[in-house]
């Protein structure tokens, strides 16, 4: 009985200290590992293309190359759009800043006359919250050479994701070999059949969400528009391309909605009006887009997608948390394919 439980307690500790090794090797490696799992992703769900490219082609070359360049005009178009809003953000900071302090002051206001909260006290709790405070706060504790680190590093893993995409394509039918041969021949089958569904899978999420987020510009468009927030069309695009921040992203959408558009105009109308729209957005995305747009390929437990991207986000960041559900998604096609681990491929199911 004691062996037992000694046992139990070695195994335990084995499986606690691979985890800490796991997750403190992919902190650590970050920048050569995130690119790397998001070219192989884009990879997976590229597949079935690349092959038709190789059929009428015949050049393997030609079908990783074609791929890889249409993924990085599309980031690029995206990344000019992103640039765009910070632009129009720039030229509008004062106009916002000065209708911020006006609706604090008029908030100020009311929970003085309204409530039993003194002057002097809100004085003090808003005082943190100056624009211009925070404005020189940040241009006092981040300088040009700690920014420029920033830049350059995400310049760079940017373009090592295309560079390790190109590559995985290239290399495509070596991959394969080598995990084929990594199990006995019994096993091949279903390896293939594992690889393919998890092929299938990555699809049905990327492809989904694509549909989705074309659905959500749309949406998004016609209640901003209506409510008459500038640039509503970009704002529009920016909040359908965060949804792929899970839960986070509508939050940021939202607030950046709010910003140009109500804070740039001070209209009480216009406020209503994005609260409206993004609120029957996210009921519309939630109870009827999401179910029936994505579809049942890609269907985990609530709890472990929340749990996920909690995980994701305090190894990786807002990285983490994109890739968090389709790296739950492959490694549940995974669970349930393996017999010792399908009790946790069910439980992690929906």
């Amino acid at each position: 009985m004691f062996h037992l439980h000694q046992n139990v307690l070695i195994n335990m500790f084995a499986v606690l200290a691979s985890l800490t090794l796991i997750i403190y090797g992919l902190i650590v490696g970050k920048s050569l590992l995130a690119p790397l799992i998001i070219a192989l992703l884009l990879a997976l769900a590229l597949l079935p293309f690349a092959r038709y490219l190789q059929k009428i082609t015949h050049s393997r070359a030609v079908s990783a190359i074609l791929p890889t360049l249409g993924v990085f005009i599309i980031s690029l178009v995206f990344l000019g759009v992103v640039t765009l809003q910070v632009n129009n953000i720039t030229e509008k900071w004062s106009t916002i800043s000065e209708t911020t302090e006006e609706k604090l002051s008029e908030f100020k206001t009311y929970l003085t006359q309204n409530t039993p909260i003194e002057s002097k006290t809100l004085d003090n709790v808003f005082k943190t919250t100056s624009i211009n405070e925070i404005q020189e706060e940040y241009l006092n504790t981040n300088n040009a050479t700690y920014l420029t680190q920033i830049i350059f590093g995400a310049i760079g893993s940017y373009l090592l994701t295309f560079i390790y995409l190109f590559f995985i394509l290239l290399n495509r039918s070596s991959f394969k070999k080598f995990l084929l041969s990594l199990v006995k021949n019994s096993k091949e089958k279903t390896l293939r059949s594992t690889l393919s569904e998890s092929m299938n899978t990555t699809i049905a999420y990327l492809y989904g969400k694509t549909k989705l987020i074309g659905l959500l510009i749309v949406i998004y468009s016609i209640g901003l528009g209506i409510s008459g927030v500038d640039s509503f069309i970009l704002i529009a695009v920016l909040a359908s391309f965060l949804t792929l921040i899970p839960y986070i992203g509508n939050i940021i959408a939202f607030l950046l909605a709010v910003v140009l558009g109500y804070l740039s105009n001070g209209e009480t109308f216009v406020l209503v009006g994005i609260i409206i729209s993004f609120s029957l957005t996210q009921f519309i995305e939630s109870y009827i887009l999401q179910p029936y747009v994505i579809g049942h390929e890609v269907q985990l437990n609530p709890f472990f997608v929340i749990l996920a991207v909690i995980v994701g986000n305090t190894i990786w960041g807002v990285t983490g948390m994109i890739l968090a559900i389709p790296l739950l998604a492959i490694l549940n096609v995974f669970f349930l394919k393996i017999k010792k681990t399908r009790s946790l491929g069910k439980l992690l199911s929906n």
